[in-house]
């Protein structure tokens, strides 16, 4: 880390104008995002408790044909009711 060059950070100046500048330049590094908007269509593939909390894989439909996998990680004690919409899995 000593020897990292932060070359995105901010060196002063404008916020704005580099606000606008970063922008681009994640979108060139990160690449071209998809053109087309779908449904998420998340699907639960397994569910699983233990003694830490709960843990759940499910695929999600990130883009045109495309399915992503994610785990969805429930710390013990958060409770079981979902903060976040669309989701009613509880493990």
């Amino acid at each position: 880390m000593d020897h990292t060059v932060q070359a995105l950070s901010h060196a002063g100046g404008d916020v704005a104008a580099w606000q606008r500048w970063l922008r681009r330049r994640l979108r060139r590094l990160l690449g071209d995002a998809p053109s087309q908007r779908v449904p998420l269509n998340v699907r639960s593939l397994w569910k699983r408790r233990g003694a830490l909390g709960g843990i759940e894989k499910i695929l999600f439909t990130s883009e045109p044909g495309a399915d992503a996998p994610a785990y969805v990680c429930i710390p013990k004690g958060i409770g079981s009711t979902p903060t976040w919409p669309g989701r009613g899995c509880s493990v």
